[in-house]
């Protein structure tokens, strides 16, 4: 790991993979959180690939599973998680944000050689393909195809590559 800057949080390292060369930005939050609550327990799996850069202050969030492929980067602030507190019931929206449970709505897959930009949201149980660059600012709710562009919030995919033009 290659630290640039301090301090960086990482919570749960026994449940991640580290590839080589991974560039962890001050600030940046590593979470792969195995219990919540008195009740709750989990056994997350926070896959780093090789040369994969985490911009100043991340936050990366998994109960269940989340992988990111080699020479992926993410610009600064940006969140990507595999859960929430709570679900959107009525019964859960009466209980406080920090008391509800946390819920997997499934992993998060990112691809190899993906740029997420500044300020970028990457949601529950979304994949995003190989060579896809996520626009600034955007919030990912959906899987978004390999060689993909995709911009707003939420992410609409604005170009795809077809396979002639990729070879």
């Amino acid at each position: 790991i290659n630290v640039a800057g301090m301090p960086i949080h990482i919570h749960g390292a026994r449940f991640m993979e580290l590839g080589n060369q991974v560039e962890l930005g001050c600030h940046s939050r590593i979470c792969a959180v195995s219990k919540f609550g008195e009740s709750q327990t989990f056994t997350p799996q926070l896959i780093l690939g090789n040369h994969v850069v985490v911009q100043t202050l991340c936050h990366i969030g998994c109960i269940d599973k989340v992988t990111i492929g080699d020479y992926t980067t993410m610009g600064a602030r940006v969140y990507i998680t595999d859960h929430t507190h709570g679900t959107t019931d009525l019964a859960d929206l009466l209980v406080p944000p920090r008391k509800r449970k946390l819920f997997s709505r499934g992993p998060v897959k990112i691809g190899k050689h993906v740029h997420i930009g500044e300020n970028s949201c990457i949601m529950p149980g979304v994949s995003i393909g190989d060579y896809s660059v996520i626009g600034a600012n955007s919030v990912v709710t959906r899987d978004i195809p390999a060689f993909s562009i995709a911009v707003g919030s939420p992410a609409k995919v604005i170009r795809q590559y077809s396979q002639d033009e990729v070879q």
